[in-house]
């Protein structure tokens, strides 16, 4: 790896001010999240520098720091900039596992800054390290402090410097650095649907569990040979043939979840997920529509019933809970969401139908619940400097059970799982053999 610029990028014209992080913002304790985009052809760097500068103009929140007074946390605007650098890979992208999960030392993303220099001020929060290969490909790399930028904010950012580098029009700001948190509404409201939760009064350990959760939870990463969760699908679907392929995994990764916690019989566990709204019939989601179409919804049953079913059992009752029924009952959710999240990504176009109540966090904090991303047929955002992106990937651990499940480049099934360093290889193992 040969590196060939290294810079800090800052406004010139933002105004530095300060927001207030609240006990939502804190969660992840400042520790870094890491992105990689990929792309067929190489992006101009000078010009890519240039909308840069004007993205972090128009997102001042971007480029700031951490500064704590009085015991409260503040993210002061337009501090340091972002981190920029530009390497030379000197090898060709096919030698690059797309798939696998990303590692905190990767050479395609900026090293992680020290948590003292976070909590200080002293280091930026958001880097980016755009890497040529020898065939013209590239990886665009990105660490940010997850506790002063989430996900709406995050894209939103890539697409405005996507534009920009385009010569198009930038769309508008977040009016808030985590703008899908800080607009949530916290239990208010009418609930439509028993198929989501909505968020619980906030519990102001929540900062304190994720630190000392984060300290015993890793990530590992396994691939499910296809032809072995076919066996197991056709199986189950000979007495329930409307059982779909991710019905059975989930019930495969809840059964493997209950089996190993330490939690008695008689305690709840919940299950969340993304459901694709796309399968609704009747919903007339535009066709042209350039986002996903997700809900975040849950199942629910007891630690005891997960380790005794059977897996066609489970399998049943996740699907029975957490199916929407009708189209009415899906606009009912969304009308409600977006009475929930009054800005941050309503009416986005990448982002009217995907609308997540958050309400997962203290599940899934107490070790109750588990959380399942499933990646497999989901679009994603395009973040389009002239070529549209190879692949999208995203490590998360958060100090609870998390899992993304897509697909490798080999067709099997891949996990990415986050959970309890003291059982997570017996859980992954417990997956495996299921499809034997």
């Amino acid at each position: 790896m040969q590196q060939l610029e290294h810079c800090l990028v800052k406004s010139e014209t933002a105004a530095s001010f300060s927001d207030e992080l609240n006990v939502l913002d804190i969660l992840t304790d400042h520790k870094t999240s890491c992105v990689l985009y990929f792309f067929r052809k190489t992006p101009e760097v000078a010009r890519m520098k240039a909308a840069l500068q004007g993205a972090v103009d128009r997102h001042p929140s971007i480029g700031g720091a951490l500064f704590h007074e009085n015991s409260r946390i503040y993210l002061k605007h337009n501090v340091h900039g972002v981190v920029f650098s530009f390497f030379d890979a000197e090898r060709p992208a096919t030698e690059i596992d797309w798939c696998s999960p990303i590692l905190e030392d990767s050479p395609l993303l900026e090293p992680a800054p020290a948590s003292e220099d976070v909590l200080s001020g002293k280091a930026p929060v958001l880097y980016f390290r755009l890497t040529r290969f020898e065939d013209d490909r590239c990886a665009l790399g990105i660490r940010l402090v997850h506790s002063v930028t989430d996900g709406v904010t995050l894209l939103g950012f890539m697409n405005c410097w996507a534009a920009l580098y385009r010569g198009d029009d930038a769309p508008a700001a977040n009016s808030h650095p985590r703008a899908a948190i800080n607009e949530l509404a916290i239990g208010n409201g009418h609930k439509p649907s028993p198929r989501f939760s909505v968020m619980p009064p906030p519990n102001f350990d929540f900062g304190k569990e994720m630190a000392e959760n984060r300290a015993n939870y890793e990530s590992d990463y396994v691939e499910l040979d296809d032809g072995g969760v076919q066996r197991l699908m056709d199986r189950l679907r000979a007495n329930q043939p409307e059982l779909s392929r991710s019905d059975v995994l989930h019930a495969m990764l809840w059964k493997a979840f209950a089996v190993f916690s330490d939690k008695d019989d008689q305690d709840l566990s919940r299950i969340y997920s993304i459901f694709d709204l796309r399968s609704v019939p009747g919903l007339d989601i535009p066709i042209d529509y350039e986002g996903n179409a997700v809900f975040e919804r849950y199942a629910t049953l007891r630690f005891g019933a997960l380790r005794r079913s059977s897996l066609e059992e489970i399998a049943n009752a996740y699907r029975t809970q957490i199916k929407p029924i009708t189209a009415e009952e899906a606009r009912q959710d969304i009308a409600f969401l977006k009475r929930e999240q009054m800005n941050g990504s309503i009416g986005d176009k990448t982002a009217f139908y995907t609308r997540f109540s958050r309400a997962s966090l203290a599940d899934c904090l107490s070790g109750t619940g588990i959380y399942v991303n499933d990646m497999r047929n989901l679009k994603t955002y395009a973040v389009t400097f002239e070529v549209p992106t190879l692949r999208y990937e995203l490590r998360a651990a958060l100090g609870f059970a998390h899992i993304a499940i897509h697909r490798s480049e080999k067709g099997n099934v891949a996990i990415r799982y986050s959970g309890p360093r003291a059982t997570l290889k017996q859980q992954i193992a417990m997956l495996v053999e299921a499809v034997r």
